[in-house]
């Protein structure tokens, strides 16, 4: 989880994405007005996850006036372009996205959270577990792993849970735009399906 600094104008965001990448981008240049996916996960300080690279390019650039940003998006190579289309985020109130957005997608929400004590059990999720040689899916509290918050819907007063690695600093409780992925919870350790949602935050914006 990690705090972005949007760009505040196209060039600044050029020269940040057209990097040339990491070593092992062999057909990918620096300067080349060609923004490809490995330069954009270079900036994002993600390996071989488009979904994360995608959103923390969606993010960078939310503060480009309209023509910027749609020249920033018109610079990124076929298959940029591509990765772009299939991760994009859409922007959800907390109420919509926990009852009709799509699971293992990446979402935008805006809230201000409020940590959730950890001593409170407000849920479970799938880890994986080496049972011998054998990785083994097993429901776990989400609290055990996770830092988790609520963030209040406006319009319905519902909670919505979201939460992060506790390998990271807690988010601070202002208004801010969260960027993740939604992920399946389950309230009861012995349900056969989850039947709640949480929202796992990926990137922030103040």
């Amino acid at each position: 989880m990690e705090k972005i600094q949007p760009y505040q104008n196209a060039s600044e965001a050029m020269s940040a994405l057209d990097n040339g990448g990491r070593i092992y981008n062999l057909f990918t240049e620096m300067g080349d007005e060609q923004i490809s996916l490995g330069e954009i996960a270079k900036v994002a300080g993600v390996f071989w996850n488009a979904q994360k690279a995608v959103l923390h390019l969606q993010m960078s650039i939310l503060a480009l006036p309209h023509d910027q940003h749609n020249a920033i998006l018109n610079s990124l190579d076929q298959d940029a372009q591509g990765y772009y289309q299939k991760y994009q985020a859409l922007e959800l109130s907390p109420l919509v996205a926990k009852t009709e957005g799509v699971l293992a997608s990446n979402l935008l929400v805006r809230g201000t959270p409020r940590h959730v004590e950890s001593k409170e059990e407000v849920g479970y999720v799938m880890m994986m577990i080496l049972v011998g040689k054998v990785p083994v899916a097993i429901p776990t509290s989400i609290t055990d792993h996770y830092d988790v918050y609520h963030v209040q819907d406006e319009n319905s007063s519902e909670d919505f849970l979201i939460a992060h690695s506790k390998s990271k600093a807690k988010l601070p409780e202002e208004p801010l735009l969260l960027g993740g992925v939604l992920k399946e919870l389950k309230l009861d350790k012995y349900e056969t399906e989850a039947s709640s949602r949480y929202f796992e935050v990926i990137y922030y914006m103040s």
